[in-house]
């Protein structure tokens, strides 16, 4: 192709025009018969259609090969400049006729001293734009951008020759790898996810946190646990004083995948006010509440909890289950400011999903799983496809869905609020599908919570490629922020409430196979994998706002892990931007193989493989760690399911839809009616 060459200046207000304009759909390049995907400019053509600069002759046709004329140019730099009001202009031209598709474009054009006609009469609106008459014009329509007199370059050896659609396209697109600022948009969902999924389980049973403990890293799930501060407290809990460090334990062996959330003090009503309070349930019991229950109920139990968890931030609630007096609110107003005033997100107990935002940012409706034995599919008996389909309906609304379970334990203790253990697990392995396929995001409930507020708050991002650094830097705002001033102690005392990375999705001008983002708040840094999008390459960029500006660099990879060994044989699938991985051993393997990599600067902590045969081992470098989950596989993958004969069609029907399920994730499924 021919070679424009504009002052850095001239190319750098070009680019700011074109990343100025609206980014719409466009077209399609797919579309056009005479666009190959292997033609030189077919990411160029994507790129000016996309932001709707130029358009195919027709709609099937973009004519890469064919001449670029004078109304063309006009029309695309008026694009370009967000169409704007060129007054009451009135053209003297005898070819630039009333009604014509270009009259807009040449009636600014030359209303802004960009365009001349070639006579007084006459604009030529057809005749064809050369390499010296296109460096001309676009020098022109820099200064009038703002850019200084600077001097016009072009290739001296080409200037006569004809400009093509594919050489223009290339020239806007070219003009954009050397400017400053870049394409960027906020993403609802943290990694450009469709949904948020939050795994939560309710009132704090060690079976069940020790049981999540040797599940969650086998499907890599994130959970948190709604403690009731006054079980795990010793003042309260005297027959099990030192329960807080069982609690310890577990939270210490989740290896980060579980933190807390505040319960409410023992399943309390949350009375009008703070005052002394009495009377009778809808039930029949009569309830008496100390002056200052409400007080100890939604604030006293963050500063409880965090004297004896430090490195718990406790940012939700979850809303009591008990009945309440007639008349009177479960959760009353006085209860939600005080909710409001400490917390950033308050559970609820029932419901669906909620899209993004959620209409009340204070509550999330969350899914209350029951089930029993029978894996029938009614409303307080929920199936692990029910749960799926409610998944699934999350993702299809763009929504936030929150999995509330009580105890989890095994098939014959499945009743009312005990879920089954193999059941859950179904639950679990769809949900890392939909993890691995980059459909949802599973994090913890606070976590998710602070992202929706966060994205909800934005007022400004700003993404800059700085050319000279070979570097981008991106800025967050937002209008939402909170003191943490209910903690007194542990690693976020005094910090921001609001404080979470937002995903950014931000255009890359550079051929890097990795970049590395760091940001000075809490040290953050992760390395990142570029992806491509209708010929446009980007990253996703998480940026705590109201911080000083992310950096994103070319990753230096040996500054990372670019390689691990298992048994000193090359793990495959590994890079450096995933930090999970799951290997399933022979039966019966009792040592886990050891890990090694490439760079000496790694600490690496070995698997032990429990009685179960699972184990994680962990590889840190920086701030980045990586975790090998190991498992080994089980002798037979079988399940009995029992039907009563009696059934009618429908239910017999609701089994085999179990069966057909249990197959599909490689577990045999046998019918039996005894």
């Amino acid at each position: 192709m021919k070679r424009i060459r504009l002052s850095l200046l001239g190319l750098m207000i070009i680019f700011a025009a074109i990343h100025g304009s609206a980014f719409a759909a466009g077209s399609d390049p797919d579309i056009f018969s005479d666009v190959t995907k292997d033609a030189w400019y077919y990411n160029d053509v994507t790129i000016v259609t996309a932001k709707e600069l130029m358009n195919g002759i027709t709609d099937t046709e973009f004519a890469p090969d064919s001449s670029v004329t004078r109304a063309m140019l006009a029309s695309v730099l008026y694009r370009l400049s967000d169409e704007p009001d060129s007054g009451e202009i009135i053209l003297s031209f005898d070819d630039v006729q009333s009604g014509q598709w270009y009259v807009k474009g040449v009636t600014w054009a030359y209303g802004a001293g960009i365009m001349n006609g070639v006579s007084d009469s006459e604009f030529a609106p057809d005749a064809p734009i050369t390499v010296e008459q296109l460096s001309q014009v676009l020098e022109r329509y820099a200064r009038y951008q703002g850019a200084d007199n600077s001097p016009t370059v072009f290739d001296a050896a080409t200037p006569n020759d004809i400009i093509t659609r594919a050489e223009l396209a290339s020239v806007l697109v070219n003009a954009a790898r050397v400017g400053t600022r870049l394409l960027s948009e906020p993403q609802p969902v943290k990694d450009g996810r469709a949904a948020a999924v939050a795994f939560m389980h309710d009132d704090g049973g060690k079976a069940t946190g020790n049981w999540l403990n040797e599940v969650l890293p086998e499907y890599n799930i994130n959970a948190s646990v709604a403690i009731i501060g006054r079980s795990i407290d010793p003042e309260y809990n005297v027959n099990e004083p030192d329960n807080f460090e069982k609690w310890q334990v577990i939270l210490k062996n989740s290896n980060g995948r579980m933190n807390f959330a505040v319960h409410s003090h023992g399943h309390r009503y949350l009375g009008e006010t703070d005052e002394a309070e009495s009377g009778v349930f809808p039930d029949g019991k009569e309830f008496s509440y100390e002056a200052g229950h409400m007080t100890k109920d939604i604030a006293d139990e963050r500063v409880r909890i965090n004297k004896m968890f430090p490195d718990e931030r406790l940012l939700a609630f979850a809303k009591p289950g008990t009945s309440y007096p007639e008349g009177k609110k479960q959760v009353s107003d006085a209860a939600m400011d005080m909710i409001k005033e400490h917390y950033i997100a308050m559970r609820n107990t029932g419901g669906s999903v909620d899209t993004l935002p959620p209409e009340d940012i204070y509550s999330v409706k969350s899914l209350m799983c029951t089930a029993s034995d029978d894996y029938n599919d009614t409303e307080k008996n929920h199936t692990a496809g029910y749960w799926i389909k409610e998944m699934d309906s999350a993702i299809d609304s763009n929504g936030i869905l929150v999995y509330l379970f009580h105890n989890i334990s095994d098939e014959t203790e499945a009743k009312g609020n005990n879920t089954a253990r193999s059941r859950v697990e179904m639950l679990l392995a769809a949900m890392q599908d939909r993890i691995d396929s980059g459909k949802i995001w599973n994090g913890k409930f606070d976590e998710i919570m602070q992202y929706t507020q966060e994205y909800n708050a934005l007022t400004g991002v700003d993404a800059r490629n700085n050319p000279k650094q070979k570097m981008i830097t991106v800025k967050v705002t937002d209008s939402i922020s909170k003191l943490d001033t209910d903690l007194t102690e542990g690693k976020f005392a005094g910090l921001d409430m609001f404080d979470y990375p937002v995903t950014v999705k931000v255009e890359l001008p550079y051929d890097w196979e990795y970049a590395e983002l760091t940001q000075e708040y809490n040290d953050r840094s992760e390395i990142i994998k570029p992806f491509t999008e209708n010929g446009i390459r980007y990253i996703y960029a998480n940026v705590v706002p109201d911080q000083k500006e992310a950096v994103i660099r070319e990753a230096e990879l040996d500054k990372y892990i670019s390689e691990i060994k298992v048994n000193d044989a090359v793990l495959a699938e590994f890079e450096p931007s995933r930090n999970y991985y799951k290997i399933v051993l022979p039966y019966q393997t009792k040592e886990s193989p050891l890990i090694a990599s490439d760079n000496e600067k790694a600490e690496i902590q070995q698997a032990q493989l429990d009685e179960n045969g699972k184990g994680s081992a962990f590889l840190t470098i920086g701030n980045y760690r990586y975790e090998i989950y190991f498992c080994t596989e089980k002798a037979e993958k079988k399940a009995l399911l029992r039907i009563d004969p009696s059934n009618d069609d429908e239910k017999l029907t609701a089994t085999k839809k179990i069966a057909d399920y249990l197959g599909s994730i490689g577990i045999t499924a046998e019918l039996t009616d005894e």
